[in-house]
């Protein structure tokens, strides 16, 4: 018998797998994340990759004798499969209107596979957090992946603001990854990605505040750091992260702190929340003078809307777009159109909206239920976390086609499930037997003689 031991608050307990499986695995995390734009495979690898991973590792651990694929158990929750079954009725009930209001020449017009994204990511997410777990990450430690990965986004973000060539790079990944806006190109466009002002500053925002509420609940005083940095990315991006982040924190501190008559507590969270605040502000007004101005604007509209009435800005798109919805029967069934691709003063960002008019209260009812009751489904953080991410999602479905972004629902799907896994009593494993004495975590692992 050989005895290992570790840590069980967090870290990596046992190490399994070899150096080059290990890099295999945070590639791919990565690559399902940010999906920088590869010479190969064009837009749609990502969705390749998400369609042919999961298979795969069924097929691997089948062959190899497992009780149970990674991230199964993970998939046959109530609230995952439900999603699961709701996201794949609403693909197949989109694919049948657009087929009967439209000429359709190819499966992309049906939209099935773009419609069924949210199945995708969720199913790769749960097989991410079980391969993790299988290689000996906990449940901080797979969480940690995330942080590090984003840290290192901020870090090249922040390169890119400081030292022209780093941002150059940037931009050469966003003209490969199809972005032709100028100023975009010019003023924004931080980081190693293929969606810089939508995806990629919300996951970030997500991740970040996430790490800020281990911070106050489990003492993860670690993740300050990366999470800062990972706000910074969201920033110089787009100001959608900073406000999902920032929306998060309100939250928690509210749930979190009120609820146990701690004012002290609030007064702390609200207090480093302004000095962060203050210090983003000048460091963007003297070295990213084009994205302080963005905020400034934002301000600026927003006080507009508030005390004058008045829509100005992008709240001038935005207020109306949001008062849109298909007249009749349209509403109920849908029309099979998708708002985002048509021409000006047709086209609409929203994604609800863009869901609305595909398929109806047919289609958006049960999909958008079910993914919301996924988010609050109570995990080792309780309910607060899943209201914090209900308001994430909410935002994010604002801006833009929320339930068609990889990048955003993976944050949504791999935060549930990490803390769903945590509830999860360990198997045991025949092999390796796992004893928890204290805070140590004693492996016992037998050995063929």
């Amino acid at each position: 018998m050989q005895l290992q031991t570790g840590h069980a608050g967090g870290g990596v307990g046992v190490r399994e797998g070899g150096v080059f499986g290990r890099l295999l695995l945070y590639g791919y995390i990565f690559y399902v994340i940010y999906a920088p734009p590869l010479p190969i495979g064009g837009e749609f690898l990502r969705v390749m990759v998400l369609m042919a991973v999961p298979p795969l590792v069924f097929l691997g651990a089948a062959v190899s004798g497992a009780r149970s694929a990674p991230g199964a158990d993970l998939l046959r929750g109530r609230s995952v499969s439900a999603f699961l079954i709701a996201t794949l009725f609403g693909a197949l009930y989109v694919a049948i209107v657009v087929t009967a209001t439209a000429a359709v020449s190819g499966l992309e017009e049906t939209r099935l596979v773009q419609n069924f994204l949210p199945g995708l990511v969720v199913i790769n997410a749960a097989v991410i957090v079980g391969v993790l777990n299988k290689t000996g990450h906990s449940r901080w430690g797979s969480f940690e992946v995330l942080l590090w990965m984003g840290a290192f986004q901020g870090m090249f973000s922040i390169a890119g603001a400081l030292i022209e060539s780093i941002h150059d790079v940037s931009r050469s990944l966003y003209a490969a990854s199809g972005g032709a806006n100028e100023y975009v190109a010019a003023n924004r466009v931080y980081g190693v990605s293929t969606d810089f002002t939508y995806g990629t500053p919300i996951y970030h925002g997500i991740v970040a505040a996430v790490a800020i509420w281990y911070v106050i609940t489990e003492r993860k005083t670690r993740y300050v750091i990366p999470a800062l940095l990972m706000v910074a990315s969201s920033s110089l991006n787009a100001r959608t992260g900073v406000l999902v982040f920032c929306g998060m924190l309100i939250i928690f501190a509210i749930l979190y702190y009120i609820q146990r008559v701690n004012f002290v507590g609030v007064m702390s969270v609200v207090l480093a929340g302004l000095g962060a605040g203050y210090i983003a502000i000048e460091l963007l007004r003297e070295y990213v003078p084009a994205v302080y101005a963005s905020y400034e604007a934002l301000v600026k509209d927003t006080e507009n809307l508030l005390y004058l009435d008045q829509y100005t800005g992008n709240y001038s798109v935005l207020i109306p777009e949001i008062k849109r919805i298909p007249e009749g029967l349209g509403l109920i069934f849908g029309e099979g159109k998708r708002l985002y691709s048509l021409g000006a003063g047709e086209r609409t960002d929203i994604g609800f909206t863009n869901d609305l008019f595909l398929g109806g209260l047919v289609y958006v009812v049960p999909v958008y239920v079910c993914f919301m009751l996924f988010l609050l489904t109570k995990g080792t953080s309780g309910r607060i976390l899943g209201i914090s991410l209900v308001f994430a999602a909410t935002v994010a479905t604002i801006k833009g086609e929320m339930l068609h972004n990889a990048s955003i629902l993976f944050a949504f799907a791999i935060v549930k499930l990490l803390e769903q896994q945590a509830l999860e009593p360990a198997p045991i494993d025949s092999d390796r037997l796992r004893v928890v004495r204290g805070n140590t975590v004693v492996y016992a692992r037998s050995v063929r003689r």
